[in-house]
């Protein structure tokens, strides 16, 4: 944010030195960038935060720097000369549903002479690298940078009808705008339109068909409150970025639409001239009003460090625009935050005011502040040791949005009795490039598995073809005449490695002190290929299931190689979960390996073999390690295999003799044979 010097003399008492003034804001939040001499006018740059959209202004500038040095603002009040004629005999405004505006006004001038600008106005936008265009738009441009809100003028005579219509784009609509250059917009995007054609495109720029010419005797001035959330996404959509939309962007103050139109006003009576007609249209919703927040003032010196004295946490506060009221012996107070403080919602908030204002350099070095011990709760214990284990094994957390294509769900074969959820405003826009034809995207997912294709094929477009994947968020299931039902779900995308993703899933268990296996009676899932998946339960509770993709999916999503994907209920998982760490003393006495190579059918799972083994005498067997599969059915038969193991045997109290480690490895041959229908491999 760049500020003349000159110009916020206008608001407050300066100090001598423009240094000193960047110095002391340096260290309350505004960081100094630079600062470059125009024409005698210091003009001083400003990193602002995006939290801080109050100070895109010279009056919030003015403000820190009055708060700052304890000096008197002195913000105008605009002074208006009406005549009798109503401003909505002239111009009405509309707003339509799901336009992504709360409030919208209009004031209409007539007989405005348009020319150039008075030196001290042009003066004052050349020092801050504006180019002064004519009086009427460099009056509006100075009023944004005076107070932040952006501001519109349009040509009367160019609005078709009498009427300014706050609506959605239409798709395959487009605009001229005043750089000339032609913006495709879409559906979703706000625009400002009169009967016929769009006349601006919200928050970002006016269109060439009303601007501001020469001849212009009839103006109407534009102030309003769009959502920053869609003029970033319109923005960043059209690559178009001005100093209107970088404001719009951030949150700004609703209170200040009716001063920043006024005071426009005020100045272009001044500047051109003309007529101003009596009152204002405006549409849009009621005001938003903050909460009044409750401050503890023990808490400044158990947080910060030092202490401060009430009347100088009051006299801060209300330097900075909110309202004090002291209660319990001045212990408490309570504040309502000024409206183009935004930001300011907690009681820590407050505190780091005080803080900021007071000084940071007044907390010492070495200062004491009372710490406690917060004891995590064992959710959160549990899930930070599932992302960790994720992350080791090399896959990214990703975050995706819980409204999705209803298509993507056909795609994936999910069935319910219930239909999903939808949202009555979903997402227009196209999500990426090759999915065109996803349609609406207000549905709430019931899987997060689309979500996470999805992402890997962006990547896999984007050239990066290995993107491991993983996240962790709720899905929603609607339920008959009740609430719906929002498990916790895990998720993950990888290459196509079935071994290595049923590592992952073990390693979690592990870390859990969960033992898992593969649930035979589970049904298929449509979104893994039939052959290739595998469903797991703990403690006999199906939980999830991990497989190859469908050929249906992966043809639907335009990947390019297959992947595996895995699903699993983490609220099941977590209830189940033990998260005390245990562990049993090793043995000081040697151990014994045997191999043991078995043929077996071929639906014999490796689970069952395991748990063969194991029971034999679990208080020797130390460890079962899978070796390899060979199939010889020209030697053992059709639908037989062979698999090699290996059992480390070793005792808590002795040392195994031979006569014992035969008497085991008979033990484990037996109940392999009489279990499984296994037989050694002589």
């Amino acid at each position: 944010m760049k500020v003349s010097w000159d110009w916020l003399k206008q608001y407050v008492d300066l100090p001598s030195s423009h240094e000193d003034v960047a110095d002391r804001l340096t260290m309350v939040g505004l960081n100094h960038e630079s600062t470059e001499i125009v024409d005698g006018d210091p003009c001083i740059d400003f990193e602002v935060t995006s939290n801080r959209s109050d100070c895109l202004g010279h009056i919030g500038i003015a403000r820190e720097i009055a708060a700052v040095f304890e000096v008197e603002l002195r913000v105008p009040e605009p002074k208006l000369a009406e005549s009798t004629t109503p401003t909505s005999g002239e111009v009405g405004v509309q707003i339509e549903p799901h336009a992504a505006c709360s409030h919208y006004t209009a004031r209409v001038i007539r007989g405005v002479k348009v020319g150039p600008s008075p030196a001290w106005l042009v003066r004052r936008l050349q020092t801050i690298g504006l180019k002064s265009i004519n009086n009427v738009v460099d009056v509006t441009n100075y009023v944004m940078m005076e107070c932040g809100q952006p501001l519109h003028a349009f040509d009367r005579r160019a609005i078709q009808g009498r009427e300014i219509i706050v609506r959605s784009a239409n798709a395959e609509e487009s605009f001229e705008g005043i750089d000339h250059q032609t913006y495709k917009l879409s559906p979703g995007m706000c625009v400002i339109a009169d009967e016929g054609r769009v006349i601006g495109l919200a928050g970002i720029m006016g269109s060439v068909n009303s601007e501001i010419v020469a001849d212009t005797t009839e103006v109407v001035i534009e102030a309003a409150a769009f959502d920053h959330a869609a003029v970033r996404q319109a923005s960043r959509a059209i690559k178009l970025r001005t100093d209107a939309s970088h404001r719009f962007e951030k949150a700004l103050d609703p209170a200040g639409v009716a001063w920043a139109s006024d005071r426009c006003c005020e100045l272009l009576l001044q500047v051109a001239g003309g007529e101003l007609l009596s009152g204002r249209v405006e549409q849009g919703a009621p005001l938003p009003t903050a909460d009044a927040i409750e401050l503890r003032m023990p808490q400044f010196e158990r947080l910060i460090g030092i202490s401060i004295e009430t009347s100088r946490a009051i006299d801060i506060l209300r330097s900075l625009g909110c309202e004090v009221t002291e209660e319990s012996a001045g212990a408490v107070l309570k504040v309502q935050p000024p409206s183009w403080r935004r930001d300011l919602t907690r009681e820590v908030d407050l505190l780091e005011e005080l803080a900021r204002i007071h000084g940071y350099d007044r907390i010492p070095e070495k200062g004491k502040i009372g710490m406690s011990v917060v004891v995590r709760p064992p959710r959160q214990v549990a899930l930070e040791r599932v992302r960790k284990t994720l992350a080791c094994y090399g896959l990214d957390e990703s975050f995706t949005s819980s409204l999705v294509p209803a298509v993507w769900e056909d795609w994936s074969g999910i069935e319910a009795d219930q239909a999903p959820l939808r949202v009555q405003q979903g997402m227009e826009g196209v999500l990426d490039r090759g999915m065109q034809a996803a349609g609406a995207v207000d549905q709430l997912r019931r899987s997060l598995l689309p979500s996470l294709v999805e992402a890997r094929r962006i990547n896999e477009f984007r050239g990066s073809r290995d993107a491991e994947l993983f996240e962790m968020a709720k899905v929603y299931w609607p339920v008959a005449n009740s609430l719906p039902r929002e498990p916790f779900t895990l998720a993950w995308v990888m290459g196509n490695e079935f071994p290595r993703a049923k590592g992952i899933w073990e390693s979690i268990c592990a870390e859990l002190s969960l033992v898992t296996e593969v649930e035979s009676a589970a049904p298929r899932h449509p979104a893994f290929h039939s052959a290739h998946q595998a469903t797991f339960a703990v403690q006999g509770q199906a939980v999830g299931t991990i497989g190859v993709i469908s050929d249906r999916l992966m043809q639907a999503f335009h990947l390019r190689e297959p992947v595996v994907l895995a699903e699993f209920d983490l609220d099941q998982v977590l209830a189940l979960a033990r998260l005390e760490r245990t562990f049993n003393q090793l043995s000081p006495y040697p151990s014994v390996a045997r191999d043991f190579n078995f043929v077996l059918g071929e639906a014999v799972r490796w689970s069952d073999l395991q748990q063969c083994v194991q029971r034999t005498r679990p208080e020797c067997i130390e460890s079962i390690d899978y070796r390899e599969t060979f199939r010889a059915p020209d030697k053992d038969g059709a639908d037989q295999k062979r698999v090699l193991l290996s059992v480390t045997l070793r005792a808590p109290d002795r040392t195994l003799d031979g006569d014992e480690v035969e008497q085991i490895c008979q033990a484990i041959v037996t109940s392999v044979g009489s279990r499984v229908g296994g037989r050694l491999l002589a």
